[in-house]
């Protein structure tokens, strides 16, 4: 059970991707980079907090700023969040490039990972598989 004390910093963040208020979900996780709270150093807390940035991203069609911010030494959930920005981007070569890589991704999925099948599922879904 989580500590009662211990505020949640995420919750706008959540609440409000869950709401569909992207922008604000987007501000309110672009304030926590300047935080220095001693729980916004969990890497598992920032890694959520860019994923919910980048979902909002996405979801506000700004794909170029998910493709342009995620690099290769990204964390590999952030990697997944990439592969549904280029795949949504529009170029059919690139669709193609990134249903090949999500099937050879899908080959060795960490168990841990709970990125790479909601992608996967999106994806297939937008493919009509």
């Amino acid at each position: 059970m989580a500590n009662q004390s211990t505020p949640d910093l995420l919750f706008e963040i959540r609440n409000s991707f869950f709401i569909g208020n992207y922008q604000y979900c987007i501000n309110e996780a672009q304030k926590l980079k300047h935080l220095r709270h001693y729980e916004f150093n969990d890497p598992n807390v920032t890694l959520e907090k860019d994923v919910f940035m980048y979902r909002a991203y996405i979801a506000q069609h700004k794909y170029g700023v998910v493709i342009n911010d995620i690099t290769s030494s990204s964390e590999p959930e952030l990697q997944h969040i990439k592969m549904l920005a280029v795949y949504l981007s529009g170029n059919p070569d690139k669709k193609k490039d990134v249903v090949v890589s999500l099937e050879n991704k899908l080959q060795n999925v960490n168990p841990d990972d709970k990125i790479l099948p909601l992608i996967a599922g999106l994806i297939y879904y937008l493919e009509e598989v």
